[in-house]
């Protein structure tokens, strides 16, 4: 198939060209019913950031777009040897698009397979008391300013810059369990909320915020720099 751009397209012409394409490649089907997907998800980033549409009138058409993509299933093609009948056969499975059931379902067997339950959870000490925790939140924020207001190359550049922090926090601190989630702040910038499985464990304080209680990691003290200690605000920071 012949790679398309998709910059100077609005949804609707999106939606459009998809449709022709479909047609286009049923009418080369094999027979089997299958035919090779048209629908991209990075096309959808390509519409918005490329176009700089506004926010508020292209986000309908956005979310058209993801459900009609992750709406297509795709499937795996496995080739393999049947060995009783010396025969080569195949096998399909439904490959994973971020919010199908397929990824859904692998999301989930990563997590349960990696965060304990609740019985081990209060057995391993990972939740929050005046021993500290090695269970975090942590929330990273992109400065617009940094970017001077171009969107693209701050979404474009969040997992290198993601990946450096996180590369620096196992250096620093030794193995850890992450789930991220990427998230857009209201002036369309992104942020990205982090949770964390430590292998070490950090000093916490019992912090009263406006709203409610909370553990919070404290900030660097002169107690911590006689100890030379590094788990703080401060240490995450740098």
């Amino acid at each position: 198939m012949v790679a398309v751009s998709y910059s100077e397209f609005s949804p609707s012409e999106l939606f459009q060209r998809w449709d022709q394409q479909e047609k286009e490649a049923r009418e080369k089907d094999d027979g089997l019913g299958f035919y090779e997907p048209v629908q991209k998800l990075s096309n959808a980033r390509d519409v918005f950031l490329d176009n700089r549409f506004d926010l508020n009138d292209s986000l309908p058409g956005l979310i058209k777009i993801y459900r009609r993509w992750v709406g297509e299933k795709t499937y795996l093609c496995n080739q393999y040897l049947d060995h009783e009948t010396n025969e080569t056969k195949y096998k399909f499975q439904l490959a994973p698009k971020r919010g199908n059931e397929k990824y859904v379902s692998d999301v989930k067997s990563r997590i349960y397979e990696k965060v304990p339950s609740t019985e081990q959870l209060e057995k391993q000490h990972l939740l929050a008391d005046e021993n500290g925790s090695n269970v975090l939140h942590i929330t990273l924020t992109v400065d617009p300013k940094r970017y001077l207001g171009d969107l693209q190359s701050a979404w474009a550049n969040l997992p290198y810059y993601l990946n450096k922090f996180l590369s620096a926090f196992r250096k620093r601190y030794g193995r850890c369990w992450v789930l991220r989630s990427f998230e857009a702040q209201e002036n369309g910038f992104p942020h990205v909320h982090l949770f964390i499985i430590s292998e070490q464990t950090f000093s916490c304080e019992w912090y009263k915020g406006k709203k409610y209680w909370r553990w919070l990691i404290p900030e660097l003290t002169d107690d911590h720099k006689a100890i030379g200690a590094d788990e703080t605000v401060d240490g995450f920071e740098n």
